[in-house]
């Protein structure tokens, strides 16, 4: 205390008009100890507005920025079969190690079917593991399901997701020097619904496949079928089973494609005919999903 007593006496109180006046007849060191403090105190403000600043506009483009190979971009979803379980995870590449450096969401702009994503009842997530970085959606605590306002839905499942700075600067994504990562170009994928076939017959103009996999979140599944391409929904995922999806296939098959095939399910399988001038052609069935 005796210190601190002492320590008030020789350095004049800013802030007491008492104490302006006490040291303003004072000796010329005073003077000096003044204006040193002074530009003592202005400096460590300029500092700590530049370190904000920096802090603020986040991470630089530099020589050694680690760059996206995005045509090495892979994409899945998954679930535990319930509403809150559901995620999907695009996994981006990079030439060299990344790591992510407070709330990077910001640094992406992410569209779903060429639209904004509904932030009430989808979440975004970024995270780094070694040169792979993840770009995750999941569904929001608000999110309770189909019997609620609010679910989480990829819908047609068009997704696609850019840096959403011009040059394509990541801000918080960063190499090991600290230098922002850069992503160029949007990473475009048709979302994996979870659903899977495995075509166990084809003759001339008619094909059989098995469903192997019901959808495990919720998303519509787009389907190759003698090159025609539609798709199906799955609203109640959770309550779906190889067999209800094979007859929502086949349903849906005879319901779109202009009537150029006829479907018909039986337990998990669905035997597929072409009409017309297709009738003679080999006929091939595959789901359509992933980077694309």
């Amino acid at each position: 205390m005796e210190e601190n007593e002492g320590m008030r006496e020789r350095i004049p109180s800013w802030t007491s008009a008492e104490g302006l006046c006490t040291h303003a007849g004072g000796a010329k060191t005073d003077g000096a100890l003044s204006a040193t403090f002074f530009w003592m105190l202005g400096c460590a403000l300029l500092v700590a507005c530049m370190l904000l600043a920096g802090c603020a506009q986040g991470a630089k483009v530099t020589d050694s920025s680690p760059r996206a190979v995005a045509g090495e971009a892979s994409i899945e979803s998954s679930s535990a079969l319930t509403e809150e379980s559901q995620i999907v995870d695009l996994s981006i590449p990079f030439d060299r190690a990344v790591s992510v450096e407070g709330d990077a969401t910001g640094d992406f702009a992410v569209t779903l079917d060429d639209g904004a994503i509904n932030a009430k009842a989808c979440k975004g997530e970024v995270a780094a593991d070694g040169k792979v970085l993840h770009v995750r959606l999941a569904p929001t605590p608000e999110a309770k399901g189909v019997d609620t306002p609010l679910y989480f839905a990829c819908y047609l499942g068009k997704l696609s997701v850019a840096a959403s700075s011009a040059d394509g600067a990541l801000a918080h994504v960063v190499g090991q020097d600290g230098a922002a990562a850069l992503l160029e170009a949007p990473v475009n994928a048709t979302i994996p619904s979870g659903m899977r076939i495995q075509q166990t017959a084809s003759v001339a103009g008619t094909a059989t496949v098995k469903v192997t996999q019901f959808a495990q979140i919720r998303c519509c599944t787009w389907f190759s079928i003698g090159g025609t391409e539609l798709f199906m929904h799955h609203h109640r995922f959770a309550q779906e089973s190889n067999e209800t999806c094979a007859a929502a296939l086949a349903e849906t098959i005879n319901n779109s494609a202009d009537g150029a095939f006829e479907a018909t399910a039986k337990g998990s399988s669905v035997t597929v005919s072409a009409k017309g001038a297709d009738s003679g052609k080999p006929l091939d069935i595959y789901i359509v999903e992933g980077v694309r």
